[in-house]
């Protein structure tokens, strides 16, 4: 154990091991370092005195000669962004010392990021570029702030000062004993700090190339080191680009459980392959520890299982392979389902309405071909939408989950047969409801701008079919009588007269834009899907109105079937484009019926 200043890191060059988690400091930790510099600073200190940071754990790894860093890679990290950007400032003072390097085991481009500036510029390459890179603006911001810029000397001169000259910034460096275990070192050293993830740990546990390597007091035995170690990259360099797709939203949308608690979405594949291991059918592995039946009693389910399992076997890499074999053949069953147009379809409706799980499907896709997998799905999704059609009606409370059910079938159905992709990311980020598409019994607006924005857009309505309508003059009266008086007046809401005058023109507008018969009024016919903010603008508008506000846009999602309404898209040969009369709202259940029958078998 050493105590070194920065100065003394010059020149070195670190390597950051594929199990360590990536970089991940944020605006908080970065301030709370930059501050507490700052604060030393301004405590003048004399020439021997020194700020130190937490330590940093190396490890030399005795085959390729690399001081592998096990501990601080986080504030070195943020060092090294911190020197870079003070660099014009320490060469303006004398420090031409080449700054220390760092390499990520997991990013083969990181020393050639990292020492060409690429975070200088937001970076979203990776996780972990797009971190450092936030980092840097951080540091840049903190800078700029408070005018803090004219301090950049003084920090460029305790960051680069040796021992002896001036105050400075050291750290405890603590090098390991040959004989050390790094992996070991390092889940001891996590202890108590930010808590690993059961991903991180099994990351740990499948790279840690230590393992492989014979002790001194066993026999001298071969080991081809260089084709674990390729193994062992390749597991890391497939690890990434699972962890890269899993967060790309629209791919995790598709297949997340609700309510998903996991620290990370590689943890779910992760528990999908753990779950084949605990398989009952599954022999071989019976005395497994049943991990995830007492909910709390394993914090690290899949560490724990898949350690019981390489114990199990006593050649460790060929463990090692069958594991990450089942983990990714879990992974290449999802990607293919998210890439076959069909298929993403299916299993998007059905894990969004939480009728089924991952774990079923796979169990159900392993067993199955192609076809009859596909048959599968289709019956269970007959099952899930299976209801009485006729009966369905929104005035009854019971049906209403069913109708919303149906109509979002519906809408993923109308996506996958005009040959788009339904998107699931921003269905699941909204809260949705149903819509009247011709109104039913709509309250009244009741602010001076709500209730002029429903004067002009329907007077516009008026105005575009029928420049004759007597109605016309009346809107625009009223909305003059508003104008003034939201002037005079110094509430929000207009005269108890005028509210009179504007109510009933409001029933007097809705009931002449209104071509629905009233037994059609609460029928599957008269209802769509939309999301609740689009409905809270939209519920006390005419049919032409709603239909111009869709067409106009800027009211968020609009999902394909609900949009074909509007247009009259399900109708044979529309008598008009202004009213939703019973022949429509006929087509339009005629559709959604269709659609429903192809699965009903």
């Amino acid at each position: 154990m050493a105590l070194v200043s920065v100065s003394e890191l010059m020149g070195r060059k670190f390597h950051v091991p594929s199990y360590q988690r990536g970089y991940r400091w944020g605006r908080m930790e970065i301030e709370a370092l930059l501050d507490d510099l700052k604060e030393f600073l301004d405590s003048d200190p004399g020439k021997n005195e020194f700020y130190c940071l937490q330590p940093i754990v190396l490890y030399k790894n005795p085959e390729t000669e690399q001081e592998e860093l096990l501990d601080g890679q986080q504030r070195l990290t943020t060092l090294y962004l911190l020197l870079v950007y003070l660099e014009e400032a320490r060469k303006t003072l004398g420090f031409e010392e080449a700054l220390f390097s760092l390499t990520y085991a997991t990013r083969p481009d990181s020393e050639n990021f990292l020492a060409t500036g690429g975070f200088k510029t937001h970076s979203d390459a990776n996780i972990d570029y797009y971190y450092i890179s936030e980092a840097y603006h951080f540091i840049d911001e903190w800078f700029k702030s408070e005018n803090r810029g004219r301090q950049k000397g003084k920090f460029a001169t305790i960051l680069s000062q040796t021992n002896g000259v001036g105050a400075n910034v050291r750290l405890i460096e603590y090098v390991l004993e040959d004989d050390s275990e790094p992996i070991e070192v390092f889940l001891r050293l996590n202890q108590g700090k930010i808590p690993l993830t059961d991903a991180e740990l099994v990351k740990a546990l499948l790279l840690q190339k230590d393992k492989y390597l014979p002790k001194e007091k066993e026999d001298k035995k071969e080991v081809n080191m260089e084709a674990i170690q390729a193994q062992l990259d390749l597991i890391a360099g497939e690890w990434y680009e699972m962890e890269r797709a899993l967060a790309e939203p629209d791919r995790w949308a598709f297949i997340a459980p609700q309510n998903y608690t996991a620290a990370t979405h590689i943890d779910l594949i992760l528990q999908l392959a753990a779950f084949q291991y605990l398989n009952p059918k599954n022999e071989k592995y019976a005395a497994l520890p049943r991990v995830f039946e007492k909910e709390g009693e394993y914090k690290y389910p899949c560490y724990v299982l898949f350690s019981e399992i390489i114990k199990q076997h006593t050649d460790r890499i060929a463990c090692i392979k069958e594991i990450w074999e089942r983990v990714r053949g879990v992974y290449e069953f999802i990607d293919e389902w998210y890439n076959e147009h069909t298929l993403y379809h299916y299993i998007g409706f059905l894990l969004s309405q939480e009728v089924t799980s991952l774990e079923s499907l796979l169990e159900e896709a392993m067993q199955k071909g192609r076809e009859a997998f596909e048959t599968f799905l289709r019956q269970k999704i007959g099952e899930v939408t299976k209801c009485e059609f006729e009966k369905l009606n929104y005035e009854e409370i019971r049906y209403r989950s069913q109708i919303q059910r149906l109509l979002f079938f519906h809408n993923v159905m109308s996506m996958e047969k005009a040959n788009g992709r339904f998107p699931f990311a921003e269905y699941r980020a909204l809260a949705w409801s149903l819509e009247h598409i011709t109104p039913q019994n709509p309250d009244p607006p009741t602010t001076f701008d709500a209730w002029i924005e429903w004067l002009d857009s329907h007077r516009e309505s008026l105005e575009r079919r029928d420049k004759h309508s007597k109605l016309i003059k009346e809107l625009k009266d009223l909305a003059g009588k508003l104008k003034k008086q939201e002037k005079e007046r110094s509430k929000k809401e207009p005269s108890t007269e005028l509210l009179t005058e504007l109510e009933s023109l409001f029933e007097k507008v809705l009931k002449q834009e209104s071509k629905l018969s009233e037994n059609n009024l609460h029928s599957l016919g008269n209802l769509c899907l939309i999301e609740k903010r689009t409905n809270t603008s939209l519920s006390n508008a005419s049919f032409d109105v709603k239909r111009e506000k869709i067409r106009l846009g800027g009211l968020g999602y609009i999902p394909l079937a609900t949009r074909r309404v509007f247009v009259k898209g399900y109708s044979v040969y529309p008598q008009n484009n202004y009213f939703w009369d019973d022949a429509d709202a006929k087509a339009y259940f005629n559709d959604i019926q269709e659609t429903y029958k192809q699965f009903k078998q």
